[in-house]
């Protein structure tokens, strides 16, 4: 049975702003309110088909249903290769589909909590499938929160009854400051050497690959549009 209720909200009014942040991902709610802030006046021109036709044609199956996208994404190590990716609609996490933000968190700390999977894998529209690992990204959140000014990993009506992290945004950046070595005492662990160079191919790799999903996502867009 359809709720005549519109899937993708036209208006906000009292409705708080909702987001969650994890791994630098940025989730939050579709909206009208938003395509304008994100695209113009002149939105619906400019935004991707999905987006276009989940607010024009989409209806809600719950009553506390929503269309959750990946805003986008805060610049980090743990998040190498997803940097580019904006406005990306959220299918599923680890296999279960996600019917509004209360439910992606719910399955996310449920994962960390039961130790369930290492990993998460978020599912989003054409197939895209993006990884981070739980504990990297657990702990790379300080990190990230602190460099972009964000108190908080998701907004107040989220954190009611919930245990939630204050980031200090007013301390240093992490990592920010290089130490120089004295001459002549500069040593570098051949090994050491080696794993760098390692990750730095393997995060080469992870880019091209998510490259070539972007380039996948605009051809089909660009079908979608001339028809």
């Amino acid at each position: 049975m359809l709720f005549n209720i519109y899937l993708v909200p036209i208006v906000l009014y009292d409705r708080p702003v909702t987001y969650y942040i994890f791994g630098g991902f940025v989730f939050l709610p579709l909206s009208r309110p938003y395509l304008r802030s994100e695209y113009g006046s002149k939105w619906s021109s400019k935004c991707a088909v999905r987006l276009k036709d989940l607010y024009f044609n989409g209806y809600k199956e719950q009553k506390d249903e929503e269309v959750v996208i990946l805003s986008r994404v805060l610049a980090s190590d743990i998040n190498v290769g997803f940097h580019k990716f904006t406005n990306c609609v959220l299918e599923k996490v680890n296999g279960k589909e996600i019917k509004n933000v209360k439910q992606l968190i719910n399955v996310i700390e449920s994962c960390n909590k039961n130790k369930s999977s290492k990993f998460i894998h978020f599912l989003f529209e054409h197939n895209v499938t993006m990884v981070l690992e739980i504990d990297e990204a657990i702990n790379g959140m300080s990190k990230i929160m602190v460099e972009h000014k964000i108190k908080f990993d998701r907004s107040p009506n989220l954190r009611i009854d919930a245990n939630v992290t204050e980031y200090d945004t007013n301390s240093p950046k992490l990592n920010a400051t290089k130490r120089r070595h004295p001459k002549g005492k500069k040593k570098v662990d051949n090994n050491i050497k080696k794993n760098v160079v390692n990750q730095k191919e393997e995060k080469k790799d992870i880019l091209k690959k998510n490259n070539e999903a972007m380039k996948l996502i605009d051809e089909i867009t660009k079908i979608f549009e001339d028809k």
